[in-house]
């Protein structure tokens, strides 16, 4: 029996190290948007830290609100990279989709190239194992004709 042979093995290969170039991007996305979540809430807390730690009209209060005024930029400058971030994560999640379902796609191809070759090689065992039968019944009727072929020439012969 001959091995089987995909022909398009190459671009499946193909297919997959692509899925796996878009699952990275997918995770290196998701962790970009975790990281700025992360960042968010910190700055949060900071917030709220300040708020609670000072006193109204004390010399703390005025450094609180410098540093409020920073965290307020913080947080704006965070939640434009978590923006940036979901955009990007948006295209990475769209272009892993793409590549795997072109990925299962070959693979389902690869699947049913597969089943037909079996198939077809089945179908060609079982074809020569009918040639043999025949063959074999052909050679035992032969055999028969010839032995009754004798047995009536000897019978011809004897009397």
């Amino acid at each position: 029996m001959k091995r089987f042979k995909f022909r398009l093995a190459k671009v499946q290969s193909l297919r997959q190290q692509e899925e796996k170039v878009a699952r990275r991007g997918l995770a290196t996305a998701l962790a970009a948007v975790d990281k700025c979540d992360q960042q968010l809430g910190s700055i949060e807390a900071l917030v709220a830290q300040c708020t609670a730690s000072t006193a109204p009209g004390s010399a703390m209060a005025n450094m609180a609100r410098g540093l409020m005024r920073g965290l307020e930029v913080a947080r704006a400058r965070t939640q434009r990279s978590k923006q940036q971030a979901e955009q990007q994560l948006d295209t990475a999640r769209g272009i892993y989709t793409q590549r795997r379902a072109a990925a299962r796609a070959i693979g389902n191809l690869r699947e049913r190239t597969l089943d037909t070759w079996r198939r077809a090689v089945l179908a060609g065992e079982r074809d020569e194992a009918e040639e043999l039968a025949r063959l074999a019944r052909d050679s035992a009727e032969r055999s028969a004709a010839r032995a009754a072929s004798t047995a009536t020439d000897e019978e011809a012969n004897g009397s």
